[in-house]
């Protein structure tokens, strides 16, 4: 067996033992990460049913008809409409980034766990940079080289901090950020986990992080995705899953006292 064998061996094992840690501390950590995926997944539907570029069309016939039709106005309007279709993109890309921190959080793998939640907080960010400046939704679109791409993340980056200090997102961010320069130097954590199941407390505390992380992200995406969340509170009660998060923290420093201060 070669050691990309080992490490998938190895996934399977540990996941069925945080499957396990995560129930015997409280069947509700197993809860609150479905329930996040519910949450996203009624969400697409809500953005989908609200999200369209029947308004903007019908502008822009009505524009041709009087003959007023300006470069200007024309763009205006297909930055609108090229910002709604860039945050479905980002609230994929989202969704997939916090599933992506789910699964590897369940193979002991917290370092890229958090590393996923880096890309989620970011590109909610950008949802949001996008709702109220639609042209730099367009220059996203139109960033097609690597150079280009730095350039962009170097522009909006102190727009992403900002909204991270506005959101209550900065400590997520930057946990999340720094994840990436933590190393074990164990060799056998570094090659197939990074959490010691018999330290549970390490691997839950990071868990109960990604999980608070969402319900600031759906607190922020309620002024950033106008056009879902009418549809979206009708069918979501996403005040249970915030209390469930805060059940889960305080059951957390009952059984890990002190440690929660200190897991940074």
């Amino acid at each position: 067996m070669n050691r990309i064998d080992d490490l998938l061996k190895a996934d399977i094992n540990n996941a069925a033992k945080t499957k396990q840690l995560f129930y015997e501390f409280d069947p509700l950590l197993l809860e609150a990460f479905n329930d996040v995926t519910k949450l996203f997944e009624n969400l697409f539907q809500s953005f989908g049913s609200g999200a369209t570029d029947d308004q903007d069309q019908a502008e822009i016939s009505q524009l041709a008809k009087e003959v007023k039709v300006s470069e200007n106005c024309l763009k205006e309007i297909n930055n609108r409409s090229l910002s709604r279709r860039a945050r479905g993109i980002l609230l994929l890309n989202a969704y997939r980034s916090f599933m992506y921190a789910a699964v590897d959080i369940r193979r002991l793998r917290s370092i890229s766990a958090l590393d996923q939640l880096c890309v989620e907080i970011e590109s909610i960010a950008l949802i949001s940079i996008f709702q109220t400046a639609n042209d730099i939704a367009e220059e996203w679109f139109n960033s097609k080289s690597d150079e280009e791409g730095r350039a962009f993340f170097l522009k909006t980056k102190k727009m992403v901090i900002e909204f991270c200090k506005k959101n209550d997102l900065l400590s997520e961010w930057n946990l999340a950020s720094k994840g990436s320069q933590r190393r074990y130097i164990n060799n056998y954590y570094f090659s197939l986990q990074d959490v010691d199941p018999d330290h549970p407390e390490e691997l839950i505390v990071r868990a109960l992080y990604i999980l608070r992380a969402q319900t600031k992200i759906f607190s922020a995406l309620k002024l950033s995705l106008p056009e879902a969340f009418e549809l979206f509170f009708r069918v979501t009660n996403i005040s249970l899953y915030n209390s469930k998060i805060e059940k889960l923290f305080k059951n957390f420093e009952k059984k890990y006292p002190n440690y929660i201060q200190t897991a940074q």
